[in-house]
């Protein structure tokens, strides 16, 4: 929910958004890159 007295909390909750689906993504990126790597 968004709240207009909460503006800066929703703001630091949509980095940490943000920062949560960049972590996701390198770790899929690490789990198919690695056993290439590895392959190799």
């Amino acid at each position: 929910p968004y709240f207009s007295g909460l503006d800066g909390l929703s703001q630091l909750q949509k980095e940490a958004v943000i920062i949560r689906n960049k972590r996701k993504t390198i770790e899929r990126f690490v789990n198919i890159f690695i056993p290439i790597f590895i392959g190799i």
